[in-house]
């Protein structure tokens, strides 16, 4: 598609991600997500550092790389400024639909499969990740998303679980779109390449399976602090 193709693409995709979440955060009536943006940000900030270091060190390394012709050329420790905001939008976007579930959706209707499933995936993951040892995407994030599953179910033992799949299955659908473009889906070349030898090779669509696992510790990690300090907010 020949309007995808601008130096501000990242950019956009950024704005996009965070314009209606950012928009409904004042309404005061409902969820007040701007009441939240202390504990929210606090996650964010620890959880983004995490990545950052993860990030730079895997683009110095050519697991990954980014296309300056959608870049608008800003770049801060060899990262993009907009990898940088993806730390900042995907995380909020997704955190506000887990807020707006809370409140409109009653139920819980994962809660009994959340803490199960998280143990089966857990293992999957880990050991999926020593069977993959020389993959460098491949092992890292399988064994991070396994192993804080696992931190998740043994020690953790949080009421959330269910409530996090539900909000991540409806999430999903906003990353096979920006994903899916950052990825190479309807524009002349991607704007994140990948090393496939770092990788299983495994794409949905041009997605790389391990984002999917990329995104669910992203967006766990999150979720988890984020509990933690609306917690202590209250207390």
């Amino acid at each position: 598609m020949e309007w995808l193709e601008t130096k501000y693409l990242y950019l956009l995709l950024n704005i996009f991600t965070i314009s209606i979440p950012f928009w409904r955060s004042f309404e005061k009536k409902y969820i007040d997500y701007i009441g939240k943006w202390g504990p929210l940000f606090k996650a964010i900030a620890i959880t983004g550092a995490f990545f950052i270091i993860w990030d730079v060190i895997f683009t110095m390394n050519g697991v990954w790389g980014f296309n300056p012709n959608y870049l608008v050329g800003l770049d801060v420790f060899h990262l993009p400024i907009e990898e940088w905001l993806f730390f900042i939008t995907i995380p909020y976007a997704c955190l506000f639909i887990y807020e707006v579930q809370k409140r409109f959706v009653k139920e819980d209707y994962l809660a009994l499969m959340g803490k199960p499933f998280s143990l089966l995936l857990g293992f999957i993951l880990v050991a999926s990740a020593i069977g993959n040892h020389e993959k460098a995407y491949t092992f890292w994030n399988f064994l991070f998303c396994g192993g804080f599953l696992l931190i998740h179910y043994f020690i953790i033992r949080p009421n959330f679980l269910g409530r996090f799949y539900f909000s991540y299955a409806i999430g999903l659908l906003g990353f096979f779109f920006v994903n899916g473009i950052l990825t190479g889906t309807g524009i002349d070349e991607p704007v994140v390449w990948y090393n496939n030898d770092e990788n299983l090779g495994i794409r949905v669509g041009t997605i790389p399976v391990e984002d999917i696992f990329y995104g669910l510790l992203l967006i766990l990690m999150n979720l988890t602090l984020y509990e933690y300090f609306k917690g202590k907010q209250k207390s």
